[in-house]
């Protein structure tokens, strides 16, 4: 009980000290779908699901047919309710997508009923040089506190991503909050006051490549702010089956793919200092 107290507390502090914390929410950085998780985040340079929206727009363009994906968990055990949902669309040339990510730890903090979330929709597209690109429109709010310290903000945003691929090689970069914009109101001790800021553009990119069965990745994440290094391996083993496995500064990875039909089902099991979590993805392809 204690070892969980103070992981709520250091999780709290988190949120409103730390540069991330303080610029994109706590949880921006976890990501969506248990894909990508089980590659330590190492996605940039794959980016072939929905999830794509969040981690690098341009890849979202590969899907050849409609396809959703969502996903639900509780981080670190601690009734930090976290999810997803994802949907993409080709139409000629081009591949559309709507996204939603959200965090809910009102469960977990009790008297600190703390949200947050992003809505994205994505625009992709393939040029004639095997480079992909795509383009971001997000919305994204945070909103709770305690009673001493509270925050409501929330702004439009822009991300760009690009996939350049060639045989078994790819390599991918992501620009999150080219611009967004946050505005809204901070509360310390009573006293309220308007907040109205730009986020610092965060630089992630990536590699990958395919060997056969196995396809190794590796990301440079927040190389603006804090960069970060993940790595990620994923092996075929059929049709229907990938073992997949992954490490990042947050601690190492490993999952599952399994495909039936039109139906994905993908987990992941991630470890961290705060606690160890367990992530499901359920996809369709239609």
């Amino acid at each position: 009980m204690t070892k969980k107290i103070l992981s709520m507390l250091a999780i709290w502090i988190v949120i409103f000290s730390s540069p991330i914390g303080s610029e994109r929410g706590t949880f921006s950085a976890i990501g969506m779908g248990a894909k990508p998780q089980a590659l330590g985040g190492a996605f940039t340079a794959i980016a072939d699901t929905p999830d794509a929206s969040y981690w690098n727009p341009a890849g979202l363009s590969q899907l050849s047919q409609r396809e959703i994906s969502c996903m639900q968990t509780d981080l670190y055990g601690m009734s930090l309710l976290y999810s997803s949902f994802a949907f993409a669309e080709p139409f000629g040339s081009l591949t559309a997508g709507i996204a939603f990510s959200g965090l809910d730890a009102g469960g977990a903090f009790l008297n600190f009923p703390y949200k947050e979330g992003s809505y994205l929709a994505t625009l992709s597209g393939l040029t004639a040089k095997n480079l992909r690109w795509g383009v971001n429109l997000k919305y994204n709010y945070t909103d709770g506190g305690s009673e001493f310290l509270s925050s409501k903000e929330q702004g439009i945003g822009l991300d760009f991503g690009f996939l350049w691929q060639r045989g078994a090689l790819a390599l991918g970069l992501t620009v999150r909050d080219a611009y967004t914009k946050l505005s809204g109101t901070l509360t310390e001790d009573g006293a309220q006051k308007a907040t109205n800021r730009l986020l610092t553009p965060d630089l992630t990119v990536g590699f990958s490549y395919l060997l056969r069965n196995l396809t190794l990745a590796l990301d440079l994440s927040e190389l603006a702010n804090n960069p970060k290094l993940h790595l990620g391996a994923e092996y075929k083993v059929n049709q229907q089956v990938k073992a997949r496995a992954g490490y990042s500064d947050s601690g190492i990875s490993f999952g599952l793919g399994l495909g039936k039909g039109s139906w994905l089902f993908d987990y992941a099991y991630t470890t961290h200092a705060a606690g160890d979590s367990q992530r499901l993805s359920l996809g369709l392809k239609f």
